[in-house]
């Protein structure tokens, strides 16, 4: 056998003696690999020479001689030295549910999630029995609506429609919530199919409702043929749904909303000849006031014109052919404005102002032929008449009759003046943002 005898301390650095076991100074044990035999402390599990496991050493008392003996630490032959090799990079062999485990969580989760969904769908699903009598409750909310917009629709013209819409948009707002609470029910398998049927019925009737609230209160939204004929083509889907409705529910008795085309048409027919009137007697206004305006412009001229020449005959500046002349081309000018305004094509609400003017321009004649007569002061002798004191009544009456009217027709311009137009920006260069 070999035999190693230990020379220093792997701790301390003492130097040993030969079969020394422990260190003398430090107590610490000392251990020889079984490989090479390099000693190391007893701390050591690995040589640091050849890498070989440290085992622990056989002690075997021996005798050398009479007066001393050592202890020796007896190894194995080199052919029976057994070397421990390890591989640290081999990891712990795993089992199956290990290696599997996460799949089979997975798994779990989804046939527990589908089995909760199935529970879930086959629970909620209505019984047939309940789902007929909501069936039934359904059509006579429906039904008692259809009655309910069938009479105001009997009774539609221009002056209630307003009225109308505003009534028919509360039934509207009945037939939406009846429609959200029918696409939340649950129908058993075997009526799905009337289900469908009853969720599109729904769909037309507010479809319906909505287009005649709308066409109540805007009637000229659209052309009264279109619109009643979009009313119509809804009317007679929903109606062709009601009779193939096979649920114990009679939807196809419910009333039809087709009734409701003809009455509706009606009223936009009348809507839409009101609004052609108004146009025609806005566009009579425009041109009548443009007339008017025109006629009292040159009115006012004329009348500056013979005040003036009336002044200067006072003064004696105007010989007497010269202001029958003049007062003779007046009397023209005002006769020619007469005849106009008598030839305008008058709105129906300015008429009484029309003759106003016209009864003024008649005075102004009066007054002008009496303007004549003072040219021929010799006549006015021999008739025995104050002219010129009647040509200052009549003058008072044309300037009051002339007065009141514009009054009138300055209100009236007002009453009938357009907004003014918007500034157009689309012919216009935006200005870029600041």
């Amino acid at each position: 056998m070999m035999v190693l005898m230990m020379n220093r301390c792997k701790r301390c650095n003492t130097e040993l003696g030969e079969g020394a076991q422990f260190c003398p100074s430090c107590g610490a044990r000392q251990v020889i690999c079984p490989a090479c035999g390099e000693p190391h402390s007893e701390e050591s599990r690995f040589c640091t020479m050849c890498g070989a496991m440290l085992a622990k050493a056989a002690v075997e008392p021996a005798v050398e001689d009479d007066l001393c003996a050592t202890q020796k630490i007896v190894l194995p032959p080199p052919a029976e030295l057994v070397r421990e090799e390890v591989d640290y990079d081999d990891e712990p062999q795993k089992s199956w549910y290990q290696k599997n485990r996460r799949p089979l969580i997975f798994g779990a989760i989804f046939v527990i999630l589908i089995a909760v969904l199935s529970s879930w769908f086959f629970s909620s699903q209505m019984r047939e029995d309940e789902y007929q009598a909501r069936m039934v409750t359904v059509c006579a909310d429906m039904t008692a609506i259809n009655e309910d917009v069938l009479r105001q629709m009997d009774r539609l013209d221009e002056k209630n429609r307003t009225q109308i819409a505003s009534h028919l948009l509360k039934r509207l707002e009945v037939v939406q919530k009846i429609k959200t609470e029918q696409a939340e029910l649950r129908a058993p398998s075997s009526l799905s199919d009337e289900q469908t049927k009853v969720a599109r019925l729904l769909i037309l009737e507010e479809q319906i409702l909505s287009q005649i609230e709308v066409f109540c209160r805007e009637p000229l939204s659209t052309d009264p043929t279109q619109g009643s004929q979009m009313v119509a083509e809804w009317a007679k889907e929903a109606d062709a749904l009601c009779r193939d409705i096979a649920l114990d529910a009679q939807f196809a008795k419910m009333p039809s909303l087709s009734r409701a085309v003809a009455p509706l048409y009606e009223m936009m027919e009348t809507e839409r000849k009101l609004e052609e009137e108004r146009l025609k007697q806005l566009a009579m206004r425009k041109a009548y006031m443009a007339e008017m305006d025109d006629i009292i412009s040159q009115y006012d001229a004329e009348k500056g014109a013979l005040s003036s020449m009336l002044e200067r005959a006072r003064e004696g500046s105007v010989s007497s052919e010269s202001y029958r002349v003049a007062v003779a081309v007046a009397r023209d000018k005002r006769e020619s404005l007469r005849s106009r305004v008598r030839s305008l094509e008058v709105p129906d609400d300015a008429r009484e102002l029309t003759a106003k003017l016209d009864t003024a321009l008649t005075a102004s004649l009066r007054y002008c032929d009496t303007m004549d007569e003072l040219a021929n002061p010799l006549l006015a002798i021999l008739q025995g008449r104050d002219i010129y004191g009647e040509a200052r009544g009549i003058d008072r009456q044309v300037q009051e009759a002339y007065g009141a009217f514009r009054t009138e027709y300055e209100a009236y311009k007002t009453a009938n003046e357009e907004p003014a137009d918007e500034q157009n920006t689309d012919t216009q260069e935006e200005k870029p943002a600041q």
